[in-house]
């Protein structure tokens, strides 16, 4: 139905360019030189890569990346048993059962976009110290979002992307690894991502706090949940406020669904070069470009997605849109007598999670070193690398993706063992 909407779509494109064209042309007589031929020089260059979107329109889909060598993919029971399309769930480390108290499950919630495998290279080094730290064995789970699926053709008509949406579907599949690892589970939420862990872990703390009667298969619950470079609420920044009007076009959503198939019509070379510009340096570089290729650069849904879900995420995480949204909607989460302990990474020069929300989550976390929240930038806790912090996108960075692991496996270490 998608690919019969795309062709009549197509068709219907192919005669508004033909009469654009004509209607050009006739215009350009009107012209003297220079004018008449630069004119005439850009119909042609626009005739010919529109229709190239247009074929990029009428393609199949083309076939996503496989699960990275050593990591698998994990079929979630709710996923298997829905008619939807659920999240992409790669799994990395020890298959265990039900009954094991020994080991420790870390499931990683990506940004936008939220495709896995950009965080495979992380959960390995996260798996590596873990071990170190005596977690072993251990459980690494990249929880991908359902509207960036690389396996299965994800349905795309121009609609929008709902941020609550996805996280009710990657909320089913963190409770079901909630009751299969019993109480070892950490969530780790990263941007965006940090956001919908705690929409996760809000759903359950607020039935401990409503009632306190659980159900014994949801015994117990998440043993501790990270916020990383956290999205937790619109800040009203020049990009912030920048990207809320340009998603707030008229026909935005149309709008992304072409740039889509635009940039999948660009020349390779074009290609190899936003690729580079994407991810950082070091050995795990062309791993993500190669990701990159196989994703944003060969199916079109990922880069619609990313644009979509861009915005929902301006509008519900900004209160001045939807009422009592980021730092107090996550109060209840906050204030419920059994929840996870809270870990919070921050980095200067954020421009998802700025600084100056540090002050803001950590006022709302208990003080008795139950909670934590970092400064990366600084020098006695943080992360530097020849001075400098981590970026807000440090798992596509090198040099950033074993420091942090460390970090964060000192954490879970103290949070276990405590």
């Amino acid at each position: 139905a998608a690919l019969g909407s795309l062709s009549s779509r197509a068709m219907v494109s192919t005669y508004v360019v033909l009469v654009a064209a004509i209607g050009a042309v006739q215009g350009a007589k009107l012209l003297t030189s220079p004018y008449k031929e630069i004119l005439l020089c850009c119909v042609c260059l626009g005739a010919l890569f529109g229709g190239s979107i247009m074929q990029q329109s009428q393609r199949a889909p083309a076939a996503g990346p496989p699960a990275p060598k050593g990591w698998r993919r994990y079929a979630a029971a709710e996923t298997e048993s829905s008619e939807e399309q659920g999240p992409e769930v790669l799994a990395y480390g020890e298959e265990l059962s039900d009954d094991s108290k020994a080991a420790v499950a870390v499931a990683i919630i990506p940004g936008n976009p939220g495709v896995p495998h950009f965080y495979c290279p992380f959960g390995e080094a996260l798996h590596g110290q873990l071990a170190a730290e005596g977690l072993g064995p251990a459980a690494i789970y990249c929880v991908g979002y359902p509207c960036f699926r690389t396996d299965v053709a994800v349905k795309s008509e121009g609609t929008g992307v709902s941020l609550d949406e996805q996280a009710e579907a990657i909320s089913g599949v963190l409770d079901e690894l909630a009751r299969r690892h019993k109480g070892r589970l950490v969530v780790f939420g990263h941007s965006i991502g940090a956001w919908i862990a705690a929409q996760a872990c809000l759903r359950e703390s607020s039935r401990a706090r409503d009632g306190g009667a659980r159900d014994p298969k949801d015994e117990p619950r998440v043993a501790m949940v990270v916020l990383a470079m956290p999205f937790l609420e619109f800040s009203g920044s020049f990009k912030q406020r920048a990207l809320a009007c340009v998603t707030c076009l008229p026909l935005f959503n149309q709008i992304a669904e072409l740039a889509a198939f635009a940039i999948l019509a660009l020349p390779s070379s074009v290609h190899a070069l936003v690729a580079s510009l994407m991810v950082g340096g070091g050995g795990a570089a062309e791993v993500h470009k190669q990701v990159v290729h196989s994703t944003v650069l060969s199916q079109a849904h990922h880069i619609a997605s990313v644009l979509r879900l861009l915005k929902s995420e301006l509008a519900r995480l900004n209160p001045a849109v939807t009422p009592n949204a980021g730092f107090e909607e996550l109060r209840p989460l906050l204030e419920a007598r059994e929840r996870p302990s809270v870990l919070g990474l921050y980095t200067r020069g954020d421009g998802w999670g700025p600084q100056a929300h540090a002050p803001r989550l950590r006022s709302l976390l208990r003080d008795d070193g139950f909670d934590e929240v970092i400064d990366l930038g600084s020098e006695l806790d943080g992360v530097l690398v020849d001075g400098i912090p981590p970026p807000h996108g440090f798992v596509l960075e090198d040099a950033y993706v074993a420091p942090v692991a460390e970090l964060l496996a000192k954490r879970i270490s103290k949070r276990m063992h405590g």
